[in-house]
């Protein structure tokens, strides 16, 4: 790797390189000489909220990469030398430093199941475990639902990966008698191109699938989907240019989820084999793996400091903050904004208990600012949501340092 390209940055001892909230990165940093210090805003069992890093170490990727404010403070411990490194050099370092490539893809996957587990934790929520039942379980949704092509699909998987004797001979009694209606299922299978065709209604994989592959989305659309209390739940509904199913590939783990062609749709697969191959010849697909679990870790980190929030109005003016940020809205002008989910998403993804979300919502629709419309939340006025949520979060603050 040549530095001719890249910064270089000297530090004095004491310096601050970067700071918790700082405005949007435009870089990010390996250090060549000396250590810094890394602090994080947020408490992760098990975890000390500041690290040393010495050299060939990396910091303040996250933020540059998700083009985020930072979420992480760091300062020189000793005087220090810095390589600085520009989003739009991220490709250039990569196709010449493989190592740094996956150091930083490893890095990220690790930090993902880190800040997953803790925010399941806070949620105070029994996480289920996910393997081969999971498969038939979700299969017996999908045939009472006449998704021939989904139950097909999973039972088949269910008898490759389970050891449960029983309900592999039912998931093959079922298998024979979906085989005419799941034609344009069975006909994918055995499919290992570079590039596949999904008709519309088939299934990628499922939830509790054993993953060897991820996938970038060329043309239609695929949805992203949990069966939650029998009833299958959409999580996201991708479009051509998106990628899925890294963590599976990355951490050797069963889906989380299951992703099926919500049309027609075109995938390029990337297997496990030819990804460190993929890593030095298209730096542009490792670019965008990246830019992916940046995003990741700086929205899961955003929900875990949302759930340290005692006040749950605090946490809905929080989240609405957030969500400004995702949409690059300057939160210091008074223009409007309409959000993309109305009052029942928000409630539901900062996690008010059913018992305190009247009271809550009562307090918000006080400021006559925020308002919903055709299932939309929207604010008249964006200054206000900052100026609101930069007051709970004091008084948190305050009622935190009683204790």
């Amino acid at each position: 790797m040549s530095n001719a390209q890249l910064g270089i940055m000297s530090c004095r001892k004491g310096a601050y390189i970067t700071t918790i909230g700082e405005n949007k990165a435009d870089c990010f940093y390996i250090i060549r000489s000396g250590s810094v210090r890394v602090t994080r805003e947020i408490d992760i069992k098990g975890e000390s909220k500041s690290i040393v890093l010495k050299p060939g170490d990396f910091f303040g990727v996250v933020s540059t990469m998700s083009h985020h404010p930072h979420i992480d403070t760091a300062q020189a411990i000793e005087d220090t030398k810095i390589i600085t490194v520009k989003k739009d050099q991220f490709q250039f370092l990569i196709q010449n430093n493989t190592a740094v490539a996956m150091n930083i893809i490893n890095g990220f996957s690790k930090r993902v199941r880190v800040l997953n587990k803790e925010l399941v934790r806070k949620s105070g929520i029994s996480k289920q475990e996910i393997g081969p039942e999971t498969l038939y379980s979700s299969a017996e949704v999908y045939i009472k639902s006449n998704r021939y092509n989904e139950a097909y699909f999973l039972y088949n998987k269910y008898i490759s990966e389970s050891s449960n004797s029983e309900n592999i001979k039912k998931a093959k009694l079922r298998m024979e008698r979906l085989k005419p209606y799941a034609k344009s299922q069975i006909a994918l299978q055995g499919d290992t191109s570079f590039v596949r065709h999904y008709p519309k209604d088939c299934m990628i994989f499922g939830e509790g699938q054993k993953g060897t592959e991820l996938y970038i989305l060329q043309k239609g659309q695929v949805k992203i989907t949990k069966i939650v209390e029998n009833k299958e739940i959409i999580l996201a509904i991708l479009k051509a240019g998106d990628m899925f199913g890294e963590m599976a590939l990355l951490e050797d783990k069963p889906r989380s989820a299951s992703a099926i062609s919500y049309e027609n749709a075109d995938l390029m697969v990337i297997s496990r084999s030819n990804f460190k191959k993929m890593v030095s010849e298209q730096p542009q697909i490792v670019t965008k793996l990246t830019i992916l679990l940046a995003d990741r870790i700086w929205g899961t980190t955003k929900l875990i400091e949302n759930a340290n929030i005692s006040d749950y109005v605090g946490r809905l003016y929080d989240w609405l903050s957030v969500e400004l940020e995702k949409m690059n809205v300057p939160l210091n002008t008074k223009e409007s904004a309409k959000f993309n989910f109305g009052i029942k998403e928000l409630i539901n993804i900062v996690g008010i208990p059913r018992d305190k979300v009247d009271e809550s919502l009562v307090e918000l629709y006080k400021n006559h600012k925020i308002s919903e419309k055709d299932g939309k939340l929207h604010s008249s006025d964006v200054s206000e949501i900052r100026s609101q949520c930069a007051y709970y979060r004091k008084m948190d603050r305050i009622k935190k340092n009683r204790i």
